[in-house]
């Protein structure tokens, strides 16, 4: 059954049980709307039912105050149904400031820009890392800005997913 949301129609065909011997009355043609059922489309739960959503909350902060930094803001959406088009509810954005120049209580705070990106392996499952440094250091593993000292992904792009194992032949019977 197909549901035709512009018309708010849904159109059954029935198939032919037996076709018509010896003289019988022939069956109707495929599109005859003898064999066309096309009730109303209000019972069907298969007509998409796109989702409905209020409006977008404001920016929530940047992660940082500079250097790489994110931001995001969500709203609320009811369900798609029946094959609607899901809903965006959640975007965020980013942007790259100049390199971080602040004060700390023991005196300017300088932030390199960010390393390339680097996987940890050339095949398998990997971590996809790049790191930065600050000087002074910071805490732990924040500079001194209060930023990351070192960004995470937990799988490597455009890496394959397995190995290359060679080809081992016996050398013969033992």
């Amino acid at each position: 059954m197909h549901c035709h949301v512009r018309d708010a129609t849904k159109t059954r065909k029935r198939d032919v049980k037996k076709k018509a011997s010896c003289g019988g009355k022939e069956c109707p043609g495929e599109n005859d709307p003898e064999r066309l059922e096309t009730p109303p489309c209000d019972d069907n739960p298969c007509c998409p039912v796109h989702p409905e959503c209020e409006d977008w909350e404001d920016w929530g902060d940047w992660t940082a105050p500079c250097a790489e930094r994110n931001r995001v803001r969500q709203r609320n959406c009811t369900d798609a149904k029946c094959g609607g088009i899901p809903a965006k509810t959640k975007e965020e954005e980013s942007t790259t400031e100049p390199t971080c120049t602040t004060t700390t209580t023991t005196g300017p705070c300088d932030c390199t820009e960010w390393q390339d990106w680097s996987c940890s392996t050339t095949c398998g499952t990997g971590t996809f890392t790049r790191t930065r440094t600050c000087d002074p250091p910071g805490d732990g593993s924040l500079g001194c800005d209060g930023a990351p000292l070192v960004e995470e992904e937990d799988t490597c792009p455009d890496t394959p997913v397995c190995c290359p194992e060679n080809c081992v032949v016996c050398e013969g019977p033992d």
